[in-house]
């Protein structure tokens, strides 16, 4: 038997966050967040949030870096230091949940971007209610953020907004930084050389610059790794948003550590960013990609699943892949095994997907997994068409079968995409 070859693709779309209303004694509970739209499950899926567009006042940063230090709102133990970009990205949250309108985690990332803010898997916290207590809040926070013990430097940005009534809403994002980036510029001319240069905060196996422009697939740029930083040299060569991201061959496998946003001959814009995917309005008609539509079953969703898959590559003219029973047992079983863990990872447990591939007695030159949660699964598939690592997976030409894996639960769906040759 052939021993399979991983190409990775990490990524995280939906963390767990506290939240409390009301007022008298707090009951603090942990659930996933949850976008708090209304409507019909089929217009979620595909409606833009009309508050993720930049509050009067705010601009677009001139260049993507950090580490961009902060005069700290709360004292967070645990945190390195408090971002501007994180600070932006909270306050952004904290005035929608005060306002009491719909948000995705989408938005949180939006506003994190448009701060100049490279930081990725952000997770988020939120609290609101009347007459909270101090120490409480303090110890919520504490407890939120102790859940996953820090990698790298552990950085965060905390809100407090107070309502006219006296309500109060706090809102916390928080990253782990693995690298630190110097400044890349938002906006760009068509062919002009850019550097991107990166300076270690962990141990790093191996670097990657990749770029995903507003077509086609994305392409890796030679990466220079030295003890303390990596550096690479590239132009973008189409008009558009473009998604500069780095990868760093970790202890735990490649782990995208930093993201920028170009704008190639443009103004920057939140358009770009929320475009649908290839794909995506299938999941329109019917409603049929509502995670929390129960009568809706996991097997017409891993169909749906499929058939949004297919559309996209062949939007990249990329041959279809088929469906492989042996496959979607083992995406099944894993998607089920993230939503039992909460937490969207390649190993939650059963070990790797080229482990999980061996054990089964799958014969596969080489393999590859997309993992993620989102409120349905069209936001799903746009995710992680949206992610630089996972679209090329999606576009991979060389694989020629795929496994889907959903799981639902009351926030949404656990998606798994297992690719093989």
């Amino acid at each position: 038997m052939n021993a399979p070859r991983v190409l990775g693709s990490w990524f995280r779309l939906l963390l767990l966050g506290s939240t409390m209303s009301g007022c008298g004694a707090p009951s603090w509970r942990s659930e996933p967040l949850r976008s708090a739209a209304r409507g019909s499950e089929s217009e979620a899926a595909e409606r833009l949030p009309a508050n993720v567009e930049l509050a009067p006042g705010e601009t677009w940063a001139q260049a993507s870096s950090s580490p961009s230090p902060a005069l700290p709102t709360l004292p967070i133990p645990s945190c390195v230091s408090q971002e501007q970009s994180l600070l932006a990205a909270a306050r952004g949250l904290a005035n929608e949940v005060a306002a009491q309108r719909a948000w995705e985690v989408s938005d949180v990332i939006a506003r994190l971007r448009a701060a100049g803010g490279p930081f990725v898997w952000p997770r988020v916290w939120t609290l609101h209610g009347a007459g909270l207590d101090a120490r409480e809040v303090q110890a919520s926070l504490a407890e939120w953020l102790a859940r996953a013990p820090p990698i790298g430097q552990r950085r965060c940005g905390v809100v407090e907004v107070v309502g006219a009534g006296g309500g109060r809403t706090l809102a916390a994002v928080a990253v782990d930084a693995l690298a630190d980036l110097d400044p890349l510029p938002t906006q760009v001319r068509l062919g002009q050389w850019l550097r991107l240069r990166a300076r270690l905060l962990v141990p790093t196996r191996s670097a990657e610059t990749v770029l995903l422009g507003p077509r086609g697939a994305p392409r890796t740029i030679p990466t220079e790794l030295r003890p303390d930083e990596v550096r690479s040299v590239f132009a973008l060569d189409q008009p558009g948003m473009w998604r500069i991201q780095l990868l760093l061959g970790t202890e735990t496998g490649p782990r995208p550590v930093a993201e920028a946003w170009a704008f190639v001959d443009e103004v920057p814009n939140l358009s770009a960013a929320r475009a649908p995917a290839p794909g995506e309005s299938l999941s329109a008609p019917t409603g049929r990609a509502a995670g929390r539509n129960l009568a809706v079953t996991e097997a017409e969703r891993r169909d749906l699943l499929f058939e949004m898959l297919n559309a996209a590559r062949r939007s990249e003219q990329r041959m279809p892949v088929r469906r492989d029973p042996r496959l979607d047992q083992l995406a099944q079983a894993h998607a089920e095994a993230m939503r039992s863990a909460e937490q969207t990872a390649h190993d939650v447990g059963q070990g790797l997907p080229s482990e999980r591939l061996h054990r089964a007695g799958i014969d596969a030159a080489f393999v590859a997994e997309n993992v993620a949660h989102a409120a349905s699964l069209g936001r799903a598939h746009r995710a992680l068409w949206d992610s630089p690592a996972h679209r090329g997976t999606l576009l991979e030409p060389g694989f020629s079968a795929v496994g889907l894996g959903v799981a639902s639960d009351d926030a949404g769906v656990w998606v798994c995409e297992l690719f093989a040759n």
